[in-house]
């Protein structure tokens, strides 16, 4: 869970930070109402601000939808054991990240290999 949050973290200062380049770029470079000598620092702030807080509401709804994931994985396995009575409802590409697989009965087998 650390890595996650520190990811989240990171994310957000890249975000923030590349919005504040893109606004001091557009405020010093791109002379749109003919201010000049104005500092562009307090806009500069305001934007990181901005964005940063913006950036955590969908970094916060992110983190949440992980962890109900990872909850879901694991109630899985907890409860299922993979045979033909209990099968895992995780998906594939999760069965194989976690080395589980259901076991296929006869019929199962059967058909997989007509289909192949």
């Amino acid at each position: 869970n650390f890595i996650l949050d520190f990811m989240l973290y990171l994310m957000k200062f890249l975000i923030a930070g590349s919005n504040v380049l893109i606004a001091w770029f557009l405020m010093t470079k791109v002379d749109y109402f003919g201010a000049k000598g104005a500092s562009a620092t307090p806009g500069l702030i305001l934007v990181g601000a901005i964005t940063y807080v913006t950036a955590s509401f969908f970094m916060g709804v992110f983190h949440t939808v992980v962890d109900t994931i990872l909850i879901c994985v694991f109630l899985d396995e907890t409860l299922n054991n993979g045979s033909e009575d209990r099968p895992y409802y995780m998906t594939e590409e999760m069965q194989e990240l976690l080395n589980k697989h259901n076991t296929l009965s006869e019929a199962e087998k059967e058909q997989q290999h007509l289909a192949l």
